[in-house]
């Protein structure tokens, strides 16, 4: 009985992982935010705004326990442009997306997946105390 239990253990670990490769490839490759709408303290706009353009170009590579890919996050308005170079994993059965900064590696943005296919992807993001934000991003 406890070899069944093992074997069931393994098996369910291995599908998990495979499911959070399957989510990295399907993330390769640059997308669009289409809509981030954020509310605070009850109120709800949306940041995506005639001008404004957000982009988020995750870099495949072969997800192993505790690694991180690249991400690179550009933000245009108004003629000026910043990007920013991060690190991403998907955990959870590629239900998750954990974003963290390179100068602060301890601390991770936790993003819940709300939906992905191969040309749309919505994050769901718990700010706290009510607040949270929800991205629409489509792929390039």
């Amino acid at each position: 009985m406890k070899r069944l239990l093992w074997i069931a253990a393994i098996a369910l670990v291995v599908v998990s992982c495979n499911k959070d490769q399957k989510a990295v490839k399907r993330l390769d490759g640059t997308w669009n935010v289409s809509s981030w709408l954020a509310t605070w303290n009850g109120t709800t706009e949306e940041y995506i705004a005639d001008g404004y353009t957000f982009t988020m170009k995750f870099d495949n590579c072969k997800l192993k326990d505790e690694e991180f890919c690249s991400i690179t996050m550009t933000e245009a308005y108004q003629g000026s442009t910043d990007s920013y170079v991060m690190e991403y994993r998907v955990a959870g059965g590629g239900t998750s997306l954990e974003i963290r900064d390179l100068d602060y590696p301890s601390e991770l943005t936790y993003f819940r997946i709300d939906e992905m296919t191969k040309d749309k992807l919505v994050l769901y993001l718990d700010e706290g105390d009510g607040d949270y934000s929800t991205l629409t991003l489509n792929k390039e």
